[in-house]
């Protein structure tokens, strides 16, 4: 009876000193702190195109919800698109993918020029 007690109190230091020393796994999620966002990479490509609108032509232009897009008159009859497009993301090979889906379309008609941006904004 004497070895059960020594053994059962053993049994219980072992125990409590075990739950002191060693944090439960919800313990050390909570004590833990969160990861520091890597810093993001930037990459600008920048595009030129000029098209011919003949005299009474439209121009529409569909642009992402982010961004600015400047329209200026001048007494040519053509339009001139100079575009900067700013990519950021964790890693170069990211960049390579944003760079192919973030873009623009110019559509020409004979009367009419469509500018469509593409991008990560749009489900399509």
């Amino acid at each position: 009876m004497q070895k059960f007690k020594v053994s059962l109190i053993l049994a219980f230091v072992f125990t409590l000193a075990a739950s002191v020393f060693i944090s439960p796994p919800g313990r050390a999620q909570k004590d833990k702190k969160p990861e520091e966002p890597r810093a993001d990479l930037k990459r600008t490509i920048t595009r030129h195109e000029a098209h011919r609108l003949p005299f009474g032509g439209t121009l529409s232009v569909i642009g992402a919800p982010a961004g600015s897009i400047t329209v200026e008159g001048w007494d040519r009859n053509e339009i001139d698109i100079a575009a900067e497009i700013e990519l950021h993301g964790p890693t170069n090979a990211d960049l390579d993918l944003l760079a192919t889906v973030n873009n623009f379309a110019v559509d020409v008609d004979s009367n009419h020029i469509r500018i469509v941006t593409s991008g990560t904004h749009d489900k399509n």
